[in-house]
């Protein structure tokens, strides 16, 4: 045994550890959590916004008059989350950090519950096990980096959760309220994490199935008050769309989403799985973990709702699962366990660090820009409506006013009148005024970069133009074209 479960019945001795239990139960969550802030704040300006990242930034820097027209083309369930970015940037700026902040301190508040619901349901060592596996999962550090309410989804589970734990042991109506409060929190920044709900019906149910009643009115009351204000926000759209069932080969790649790498994925869910238990309290964990899973297969049979972002709120419950089983091993192999998963880690924490940690490398596609850029310019965007809006955010972002190639064909910005895309000129070779070099920036890796182009844009590049060179930065790919020298006028025909 070690100082966190020694017992004694000498009462100096016990005295004596029970001070070493005290420092150890405080030192059990509070190693985690500052390794987790220390983590969290490796680099948070690096890596470039990705799409969504850019699409909360461009919304930011909207005055309030134009705030509150663009809600009619979000979906419902992202409203709350950009209306509470607004405020929060209105506060604190909208620098890369400044908006990444929120995710930060959401990360490292959940691993300090995580910790201590570890603590209280187990033991201190289940929970410092538990908060390091957390703190050290390249994916938590990678969504405490992320413009998005990613975070906050597994911030809210984990009070969730912390709450309805304490309820088991001292009910209350306050306790009661503290938790409805915080499942309407978690609707509103994530509608696929309410599936917690139905782990913790479980829980409720194996533990303390006395105050189910209790349970059920303050989800029910919750429920009501979250689809409410969705609903007064953004009535038409709640941002699900019928789509194709998902398929098994598409779930056996969840590990690998949640956790980052095949390998680590591995490791963690084999631990876990050695721990998975309807007894108590490993139910609870149980439950959190595979209930959300069940809940959104079945759901992703009929609605688009599938996704391993929608489940990274289940991560607390896989690192306090692997806390469990190691808890029956010694603390030497406890330890060994948590640094064999930090080495493993180790690279994807520097990849999720680089510049093209989130996907786009938007400083390499805006310094080719910037050194290659020439008098009379212009810049056009590719078909859809991602390569258009994410393409002038991401231009507007990165690019100082003076460095960016002139955007020909919009005819009004986006975010502006209600809209949230630019509307683009409908005569392109008159609006194009045959400029000597032409821009075309498309999202994503292209090969063909005029497959798919509307016919306007197609004809004027492929027909008056050349394609002098291609630049391909990680998700994105940026083609310059030039104007083809005329041709010499026809010979007069000789008789």
């Amino acid at each position: 045994m070690d100082a966190w479960d020694r017992q004694t019945n000498d009462p100096d001795i016990e005295n004596g550890l029970a001070g070493q239990r005290l420092a150890m139960r405080h030192l059990s969550w509070l190693l985690p959590t500052l390794l987790m802030a220390a983590l969290a704040l490796v680099r948070p300006n690096w890596p470039g916004q990705r799409a969504s990242e850019l699409d909360a930034w461009g919304f930011v820097l909207r005055p309030w008059h134009e705030v509150w027209p663009l809600l009619g083309n979000l979906e419902t369930t992202s409203v709350p989350y950009y209306l509470g970015l607004r405020v929060w940037a209105e506060i604190f700026g909208s620098s890369d950090f400044a908006l990444r902040l929120p995710a930060i301190l959401a990360m490292v508040a959940a691993t300090a519950l995580l910790t201590r619901l570890g603590s209280d349901l187990l033991t201190p060592r289940v929970g410092f096990l538990a908060g390091i596996l957390f703190a050290i999962l390249p994916t938590t550090s990678r969504y405490a980096q992320e413009i998005g309410p990613q975070a906050l989804s597994i911030c809210f589970a984990v009070l969730a959760t912390f709450i309805l734990v304490r309820l088991f042991d001292r009910p209350s109506l306050a306790g009661t309220f503290g938790y409805g409060v915080t499942v309407v929190l978690l609707g509103l920044v994530s509608a696929p994490a309410l599936a917690l709900l139905a782990g913790h019906a479980v829980a409720v149910l194996t533990m303390r199935r006395r105050i189910f009643v209790s349970w059920l009115v303050a989800v029910l009351v919750s429920l009501v008050i979250a689809v409410g204000f969705l609903y007064l926000l953004r009535p038409p759209k709640l941002g699900f769309e019928w789509t194709s069932p998902v398929d098994l080969p598409e779930v056996t790649r969840l590990p690998q989403g949640l956790f980052g790498l095949a390998l680590l994925a591995g490791i963690v869910v084999g631990l876990g799985l050695l721990s998975f238990s309807f007894r108590k309290p490993a139910v609870i964990f149980t439950t959190w973990a595979v209930g959300p899973v069940l809940v959104l297969y079945v759901c992703s049979q009929f609605v688009e709702v599938w996704d391993a972002e929608a489940l990274l709120f289940t991560l607390p419950a896989w690192t306090l699962l692997v806390g469990t089983a190691l808890l029956r091993a010694p603390v030497v192999r406890g330890v060994f366990t948590a640094l064999l998963i930090a080495l493993l880690a180790v690279s994807t924490q520097v990849d999720v660090r680089a510049r093209d940690g989130h996907g786009q490398d938007d400083a390499q596609l805006a310094a080719v820009l910037a050194e290659n850029l020439a008098t009379g310019d212009v810049i056009v965007y590719g078909p859809g409506p991602d390569d258009e809006r994410t393409g002038r955010d991401l231009v507007a972002r990165y690019l100082p006013a003076n460095l960016r190639p002139r955007d020909a064909l919009m005819t009004r910005a986006p975010r502006t009148d209600g809209h949230l895309l630019a509307e683009e000129c409908v005569d392109v070779a008159k609006c194009l005024g045959g400029a000597p070099r032409v821009w075309l920036l498309r999202v994503g890796p292209t090969e063909d970069v005029l497959a798919g182009l509307p016919a306007a844009k197609d004809g004027e590049l492929r027909t008056r133009y050349v394609e002098e060179r291609t630049w391909r930065p990680t998700g994105l790919t940026l083609t310059l074209f030039t104007l083809a020298p005329a041709a010499p006028p026809a010979k007069p025909a000789t008789r």
